[in-house]
């Protein structure tokens, strides 16, 4: 059994497919991992999602920041822009499993006992247990009731450092986007 971390998907089905391709990527066997950012430049979100969807326990993916822009959008935070290229994925019957299935996904995993996965990197004054923690206490939110509110506070600029005093929405969205 073989585990691949793969980049930056954005919504690029079809080299998505010639990479697997390339290292005779089997679901049965192996293991996929993607760093977020499965949707987003690319022209091909409803089959990209269609895809890791299906594969189920052969695929583990951390969120980015144009997969939290989806909830957003989904939750009618944000308006979608045309270069956000989600037509087909906003239009398909499958858009709520799609996002039912991103909400229950971390910010940071283990791939193995050494190698920890996040989208935008660590936040320098972290440790790998304390980045853990902060995917959990995000995730924890994405899954609860109200995570459409949760999400509200996730925009904006500041605070811009971490401090322990953090609390509440500041907290939440320095969390979010370290």
């Amino acid at each position: 059994m073989s585990t691949y971390i793969v980049g930056d998907i954005q919504s690029c089905f079809e080299g998505l497919q010639r990479l697997l391709k390339k290292v005779d990527f089997s679901p049965i066997n192996d293991h996929l991992i993607a760093v977020g950012d499965l949707i987003g430049r690319g022209t091909q979100p409803l089959e990209t999602l269609d895809y890791l969807y299906s594969l189920e326990d052969s695929f583990d993916t951390v969120l980015g920041n144009h997969d939290l822009h989806l909830l957003a959008i989904y939750a009618g935070i944000r308006k979608t822009k045309p270069s956000d290229n989600l037509d087909s994925l906003l239009t398909s019957p499958q858009l709520k499993t799609h996002i039912n299935w991103l909400r229950q996904k971390p910010l940071a995993l283990m791939a193995d006992q050494d190698t920890l996965v996040t989208h935008a990197g660590l936040y320098p004054q972290w440790s790998v247990k304390k980045a853990l923690k902060v995917s959990l206490e995000i995730s924890e939110e994405l899954q609860a009731e109200n995570w459409k509110e949760f999400l509200t506070n996730m925009y904006g600029n500041q605070p811009s450092a971490w401090q322990k005093s953090l609390l509440g929405a500041q907290r939440l969205r320095l969390l979010l986007m370290p």
